[in-house]
């Protein structure tokens, strides 16, 4: 299809500087109250899904605003079933899915949502993929010339060379708030949220990234 290789010709993986190995970050959540400067369009996303392989569907998509307001929160009907390995992470059965709108019926919203955007996510090259595998499952057109930022792989020199998962970044931040929830770990809208801040506050740890975006 023209928009699979229009896809992968345009979404770039946008890789930040990373902090000297030897710096340790100092996550402050109280200040984080604001977006930072020139971040007005971002968006921050995430995806659960049936599994991890190529055949793999979205069933819950997230996407907030730089503000951490709703964009869009909803369960998908997937037309394969969710491998127990997926469950278990995410704790969602087909049966939660049944009256769930289809990636068919959500994929307009998501690509009017994400067209030209620059999307902040943990582990982003997972969630474009299977934003792209499930377009490409219904035949329909997804989003384009999406720039993508990726907080696992900003916080890789902070975990001795190792991709963090995003409830160890999640413990950096020492958010009472999301302590407090623990059983929503590994849902797509405490997870975008999570990603938000993680993001926000490396900005305010390293204010000159900020700016980067725009050379992406």
């Amino acid at each position: 299809m023209p928009w699979c290789r229009s896809i992968c010709r345009n979404r770039r993986l946008v890789i930040l500087p990373t902090p000297s190995p030897t710096r340790t970050w100092k996550f402050d959540v109280s200040v984080n109250k604001s977006a930072p400067p020139l971040l007005t369009k971002v968006l921050y996303l995430d995806t659960e899904t049936t599994g991890l392989d190529e055949g793999a569907e979205i069933i819950e998509i997230a996407i907030l605003d730089v503000t951490g307001n709703v964009l869009l929160d909803s369960l998908v009907k997937p037309t394969s079933p969710i491998s127990d390995a997926a469950s278990k992470v995410h704790g969602i059965m087909m049966p939660m899915l049944d009256d769930a709108p289809s990636w068919k019926q959500l994929a307009c919203k998501v690509k009017t949502l994400l067209d030209g955007q620059i999307v902040v996510a943990h582990n982003a090259e997972f969630d474009a993929r299977m934003i792209l595998q499930s377009c490409l499952k219904y035949g329909v057109t997804g989003p384009a010339n999406v720039q993508w930022i990726c907080t696992m792989k900003i916080l890789t020199t902070t975990n001795g060379g190792k991709w963090p998962s995003l409830s160890q970044a999640r413990a950096l931040l020492r958010d009472p708030i999301l302590e407090s929830n623990p059983d929503n770990l590994h849902r797509a809208r405490h997870d975008a949220e999570v990603c938000r801040k993680i993001h926000q506050a490396l900005l305010l740890e390293q204010p000159e990234l900020s700016g980067l975006h725009h050379h992406c």
